[in-house]
């Protein structure tokens, strides 16, 4: 399976100074784990062998002098060729020129440039470092390169090209000149280009072409560049179409001569979180161009940029995002795919001090299909339009909830929202229902809950049949990691691992129409997981839906819900049982904790079963994850939490207990804080006062988005009453709550009204939009409250059952 690598991390380690032969030293696989995606545990990830042990040669032992004077090509080039799988070439502090190209075809080696190493190209027809390995990585350096006196285009002009390998890695260098592009991906895969700085090139900073795909471009700074600062580009001739790229967190300042973030032809593109400040054209453009016979743009979201001083040329009107589409089809793969940009859309981006154009969002001409405008916050020029469509047909497109200099901008466009295609009917001859219909409860008594022990019931990652895009897949639950036939319900681990770009994943019954909620939100790249409960649909199943790009997804059962047999629960105001921080007692790589719930206020501990618990890790020195199981039972080979080094994650946790009332955090690699919050507990089902669950069909009972957010120290009060799906009887709520549009970090905390507890549902991050399952008690009235601790964020309530 194809899946962009995550970026590595510079070498801990330097080469003693001075001019020394080839030293060898060994780096132990702690001093890298960081570097690693956190992965879910089956068993739990190794360290790559190419990673755990590597070793590292100084390019001064092959006679390279890097003092600036003395051509260096062929030293290099013998270094570089000297290398086997798992090396690393280093270069000292030095100006190591060079007057001819070089070239890495030896797989999984890594060139790194340490504190002032400066790769100093000398011909202007032959400076680029060409990675053509699979798995090489080029990090650290400085390389320049003298423009010539017209724009270059081969491949020998571009100053770093990953030349069609797989899984290569362009890392925290800094790009000075050069006569073409600063970095060039020509036809790679698996990419990583991530945390560098490309300025003063004769073309586009960052390039990719002849299908480059499944590629993560981040946190990179492009300034002064002579054409595009990232482009993507797609050419007729070439028939293959870039797929597959998120561009996350970039910016581009100064481009003098062109566009800031561009795709002219490109399928599944994701442009988030970037910022881009005075373009000469349009700050983002979306393009199928004949000029030069390019494909179109399709499948593309540009979403929470920050667009400033666009288009400055009056003579040229391309508006802040401009998108350009001709008629027609071209052939790529064997198929004819149309000319037109379909399927974009554009959300929650800020634009300010648009220049010229009449429209600071400009759809130039009719042929656009299926394109939503939303949340889109401009300023500047009040005689210009906010968003102009040029005569894109009324039912191909919708805009809503945009401001102009705060004010509300008139929805348009006939365009229905969305829907994936509708899964598969159920059989002509089904079973009795087990599932309710929408709004209604699957029997008067309710169902009761069951802990399991987790049980993988799904790995694509084992399977290699990762989860496309609006493809619905049904998994089989009933019968299967100990689900009866009598379950009703389930409770899930769902993460999604690694996804392609920025996108939702939602579970939800195999005998209804995808209901237009999600349950896991993911960036690109990461692993994220959340709990979900799920009515099963009749035939013991449930479905998955992808929401964009390729991801792989991992579920886990934990439990389920039967009106047979099992235990009430008991929901409670949010209560802290765990706090490493307190005392800086942080779990240790390899350590099991107990904690003890038996003494916490409300929980009889002869009836105790399982809790209901908000687990949150933070502080953490490595990426990894966290299990949290019965005490005395074998911990099993499942995570709850999933994370990179020093990230603040939180999930729902639903466990099992012994007879004490104990349970278990496990915690394999580094050191990280845990806090835990418990929000209920199950019974052993003799208690009558237990509360029984009665499942929903997925239904979003709050969407603020519509509306304000909530601000800096505010409150969002919810009541039953503002939805007819909530039952009067109800007396908590199984909800996903996602929080989205969030301008600053902070955290959010969910519970019953009256005095806010000392704990949190969920972390807010800038532009991050994360999702966690709650269980939630309501106040006698049937409302419960949001805080929010910091700058603003928006919330969506999409509720799964209601206790009573």
């Amino acid at each position: 399976m194809r899946r962009p690598p995550r970026p590595g991390r510079h070498l801990g380690s330097s080469p003693p100074p001075g001019r020394l032969a080839t030293f060898v030293l060994v780096l132990y696989a702690a001093s890298v784990t960081a570097a690693l995606t956190a992965l879910v545990p089956d068993a739990p990830a190794s360290v790559p062998a190419r990673l755990a042990a590597r070793v590292v040669r100084d390019v001064t032992a092959f006679g390279a002098t890097g003092d600036g004077a003395t051509d260096d090509t062929a030293a290099i080039q013998r270094a570089v060729d000297s290398l086997e799988p798992g090396d690393t070439l280093a270069f000292p502090a030095g100006t190591y020129l060079h007057a001819d190209l070089i070239t890495v075809e030896r797989a999984g080696v890594r060139l790194e440039g340490l504190p002032g190493a400066t790769l100093e190209a000398t011909a202007p027809d032959r400076v680029a470092i060409v990675l053509r390995g699979d798995g090489v990585a080029l990090s650290g350096f400085t390389l320049t390169a003298p423009n010539a006196t017209r724009r270059l285009g081969a491949l020998e002009h571009h100053r770093i090209v990953l030349d069609r390998g797989s899984g290569q890695v362009v890392e925290g260098n800094h790009v000075e000149g050069g006569p073409a592009a600063g970095i060039f991906a020509f036809g790679a895969s698996d990419f990583a280009i991530s945390g560098n700085t490309v300025e003063n090139t004769m073309a586009d900073g960052i390039h990719l072409t002849f299908g480059a795909r499944d590629g993560t471009v981040t946190d990179n700074a492009v300034r002064h560049s002579g054409d595009d600062c990232i482009a993507v580009v797609s050419y007729v001739g070439d028939g293959a179409i870039v797929s597959g790229i998120s561009e996350i967190g970039n910016s581009c300042v100064d481009s003098y001569n062109a566009r800031g973030f561009s795709v002219v032809g490109g399928q599944d593109i994701e442009i988030r979180g970037g910022r881009v400040d005075l373009t000469r054209a349009a700050g983002i453009y979306l393009a199928s161009e004949g000029s030069f016979d390019t494909y179109a743009a399709h499948r593309v979201q540009v979403v929470d940029n920050h667009i400033t001083r666009a288009n400055t040329d009056r003579s040229i009107d391309h508006a802040a995002i401009f998108s350009y589409a001709r008629p027609g089809t071209a052939r790529a793969a064997g198929r004819d795919v149309s000319l037109q940009n379909e399927d974009v859309l554009l959300s929650g981006n800020v634009i300010d001090g648009t220049v010229a154009s009449w429209a600071n969002i400009l759809f130039n001409n009719p042929h656009h299909r299926r394109v939503v405008i939303e949340h889109q916050r401009i300023t500047g020029d009040p005689g210009k339009a906010a968003v102009g469509m040029g005569g894109t047909p009324t039912a191909e497109y919708r805009t809503r909830s945009n401001t102009l200099n705060g004010a509300a901008v008139p929805e348009e466009g006939g365009l229905a929202p969305a829907a994936p295609p509708a899964p598969p009917a159920p059989p002509t001859t089904a079973p009795t229902p087990t599932t309710a219909p929408e709004g209604e409860t699957a029997g008067p008594a309710g169902t009761r809950y069951t802990a399991l022990a987790p049980a993988r019931l799904l790995d694509t990652r084992v399977s290699g049949h990762e989860l496309g895009p609006a493809q619905p897949r049904p998994v089989a639950i009933r019968g299967r990691g100990g689900v009866p036939a009598e379950a009703t319900s389930v409770v899930l681990n769902a993460t999604v691992v690694e996804p392609t770009m920025a996108t939702f994943v939602a579970i939800y019954p195999s005998d209804v129409d995808f209901p237009g909620v999600s349950n896991v939100n993911a960036r690109a790249g990461d692993t994220v997981p959340n709990l979900v409960a799920v009515p099963l649909g009749n035939d013991g199943e449930v479905m998955v839906l992808n929401g964009a790009g390729h991801t792989d997804l991992v579920l886990d059962v934990v439990g389920y819900f039967s009106p047979q047999s099992g235990g009430g629960f008991h929901p409670s105001s949010p209560t802290r049982v765990l706090d490493t921080r307190a005392l800086d007692t942080p779990l240790a790589p390899g350590e099991e904790r107990s904690v003890n719930l038996a003494g916490v206020d409300g929980i009889k501990p002869a009836h105790l079963r399982a809790a209901s618990l908000n687990v949150t890790v933070t502080g953490s020195t490595t990426g990894g994850y966290l299990t949290v199981f019965p005490e005395g039972t074998e911990r099993p080979e499942a995570s709850n939490l999933n994370f990179a080094a020093r990230q603040t994650v939180p999930n729902a946790v639903v466990s099992g207990v012994d007879a004490e009332g104990d349970l278990v955090v496990y915690n394999p690699l580094g050191h990280s804080h845990v806090i835990i919050d418990i929000t209920g507990w199950y019974d052993d089902g003799t208690l009558v006062d237990g509360l029984r669950f009665h499942p929903l069909r997925p239904t979003r009972i709050l969407d603020t988005r519509g509306g304000p957010p909530v601000h800096e120290g505010g409150q969002r009060a919810w009541s039953r009453a503002e939805h007819e799906a909530v039952a009067p009887e109800a007396r908590a709520l199984a909800l996903n709550v996602t929080v989205t549009d969030s301008t600053g970090a902070g955290f959010v905390t969910i519970f019953p009204g009256g005095p806010r507890p000392w704990a949190s549902t969920q972390n807010t991050s800038p532009g991050v939009t994360r999702a966690s399952h709650v269980l939630v008690a309501l106040s006698p009235a049937g409302a419960l409250v949001a805080y929010n601790s910091t700058a603003s964020t928006h919330l969506v309530y999409d509720v799964a059952g209601w206790f009573g």
